[in-house]
């Protein structure tokens, strides 16, 4: 059975709710998470860029829908570092849906950047 999702489907959805790019002369780090929750559905996205001699990158997401509750979250952490000018981007997304209470979004970027 092939399923599809096209994107114009998929007007119920809000934007991103976290987007950042951080760099210096010769690095750049950029994260981005986005959670969205609803009644039996939960979704979550993350990615991360890093440029520079040395980058590390890691990108966390986990949802679980169901009728009563549903809940997603996302992370996403950047690093890069060329000579002394370093970047770092991190951004989180959490929500949640529950239909016996109020629904409930939280987003939190975090950003440095380092150059002598």
């Amino acid at each position: 059975m092939n399923k599809r999702l096209i994107i114009k489907d998929l007007n119920y959805l809000e934007p991103v709710k976290e987007n950042t790019v951080v760099g210096g002369d010769d690095v750049v780090a950029l994260t981005g998470t986005i959670a969205i929750t609803g009644p039996g559905y939960a979704s979550a996205g993350a990615v991360a860029l890093a440029a520079g001699q040395i980058t590390g990158i890691d990108i966390q997401t986990q949802t679980s829908a169901s009728a009563s509750i549903s809940l997603a979250n996302a992370r996403a952490e950047a690093y890069a570092r060329t000579g002394n000018n370093t970047a770092v981007s991190l951004s989180y997304s959490n929500s949640s849906f529950n239909p016996r209470s109020s629904n409930r979004s939280n987003s939190l970027s975090l950003n440095s950047t380092t150059t002598p």
